[in-house]
């Protein structure tokens, strides 16, 4: 696989998920593909098969109040991909909250994911909030 079919296959893969289109978004991850959330996250855990981000996003966006979200940068080589994303948090009056995923490939298709929230507290706080609003 070149690093253009990469390329293409991260930007593709974001876009329909993006669009809710889960059932076009999971042809591009294998059968065991994983995401795994640190455990410091409000969403954290290890996410498996080819339905993870359709447990995974409502989770996200209900925690953390995500309002948007787009994907900034995308560089590929060898069997990876990173992608930068920046997340657009409910109360959050900061710029968007970068987080940088790590994309490996197997067999031309995406099979792991695993994000790094170099500042999560954005996501935490927006999550604190949102229950604190939710129980009060």
């Amino acid at each position: 696989m070149t690093a253009q079919d990469q390329l293409e296959i991260v930007k593709h893969h974001y876009a329909l998920q993006a669009a809710g289109d889960h059932d076009a978004a999971e042809q591009f991850l294998t059968d065991d593909f994983v995401i795994e959330i640190p455990s410091y996250m409000p969403f954290a855990g290890v996410y498996r098969g080819r339905g993870a981000f359709r447990e995974l996003i409502p989770i996200v966006v209900a925690s953390a109040g995500v309002k948007d979200l787009r994907c900034v940068a995308t560089t590929v080589g060898d069997d990876y991909a990173v992608q930068i994303v920046e997340f657009v948090l409910d109360g959050h009056d900061g710029p968007p909250t970068q987080v940088v995923e790590v994309i490996r490939f197997r067999g031309g298709q995406i099979c792991e994911i695993r994000p790094f929230y170099f500042v999560p507290t954005p996501f935490i706080d927006a999550a604190a909030r949102r229950a604190h609003h939710e129980q009060g």
